[in-house]
């Protein structure tokens, strides 16, 4: 993909690096962009698409029932083998991860890093 830079002043973040991309099967650009602009709005859009997967799974730990912050709520793939892609940073588009997710359980961390370390978790002899 090429990428074109340059120095400019954002009314966000003052003096800082733009970007532009050149479109996908096309000779055209897209506008420049403020990269610190452009990452917080990739965040903010992730930030909705799981809390949207996280509303649909049914807003909790489907072990213990937290439901505090989204951001302590994960999906584990019951099957591995069936995994695709990895939820974090993904930029797919929300049916994509919708399709992923109904692999996946929704768990809390505590209970994730049980799931995936049961035989520790269940040893009483230490």
């Amino acid at each position: 993909m090429a990428v074109e830079r340059k120095t400019g002043t954002c009314k966000h973040h003052g003096e800082t690096e733009y970007r532009r991309y050149k479109r996908r099967n096309s000779n055209s650009w897209h506008c420049w962009q403020c990269v610190k602009c452009m990452k917080f709005r990739h965040m903010k859009n992730q930030q909705r698409k799981k809390a949207k997967l996280i509303a649909y799974f049914g807003g909790k730990c489907i072990k213990c029932g937290y439901d505090k912050y989204q951001g302590a709520l994960c999906f584990h793939h019951r099957d591995p083998a069936t995994k695709e892609f990895s939820f974090g940073g993904s930029q797919r588009n929300f049916e994509k991860l919708l399709v992923e997710a109904k692999k996946c359980d929704l768990l809390c961390q505590n209970c994730h890093y049980e799931t995936h370390h049961e035989d520790f978790c269940n040893d009483t002899s230490q």
